[in-house]
């Protein structure tokens, strides 16, 4: 009965915990371009579609605001005019402290590992330029002068 009991519960928990890692409304994260970076953010504000420099493309993907069960903060760095965005603190920290890169702000949360309901968000390489998309049709295995290096993280969809 015990045993019974305690699986019941540990069902209950993890239905919980489902639950409260989906329990946001995620917000989208808007993507710009301006002939050679591309810039993310989820405040539509700090652009505003587009400033004169980077003209706005539309919704790139989603984010949670505040962290959801099993998410992690994602980093956007600054250097030279070009953008880089990544989920490890360890490698944020190192980009600023041994290779020039500034600490901008962070986009929102996301996952490492896919996770129910989620998508993944592909990521290409051109030289020092990142660019980052849901739609494994823009770039596919990679073109335009950009590789495709893996997936970078899944988006709350």
């Amino acid at each position: 009965m015990k045993k019974i009991l305690g699986i019941a519960l540990l069902f209950v928990a993890s239905l919980f915990a489902t639950v409260s890692a989906h329990a946001q409304t995620p917000v989208p994260v808007y993507r710009y371009f301006n002939g050679f970076d591309h810039f993310y953010t989820q405040n539509y504000n700090e652009l505003r579609g587009g400033n004169g420099v980077y003209n706005y493309e539309g919704i790139a993907y989603y984010v949670y605001s505040s962290q959801a069960s099993g998410s992690t903060l994602l980093y956007r760095l600054w250097k030279n005019g070009v953008h880089l965005y990544t989920t490890s603190a360890t490698d944020a920290q190192n980009f600023c402290l041994y290779n020039g890169w500034y600490p901008e702000t962070s986009v929102g949360y996301v996952y490492t590992t896919p996770q129910t309901g989620t998508k993944p968000v592909y990521v290409y390489a051109n030289g020092d330029f990142i660019f980052y998309t849901t739609n494994w049709n823009e770039l596919g295995g990679g073109g335009q002068g950009y590789t495709y290096t893996g997936i970078a993280f899944y988006t709350p969809y």
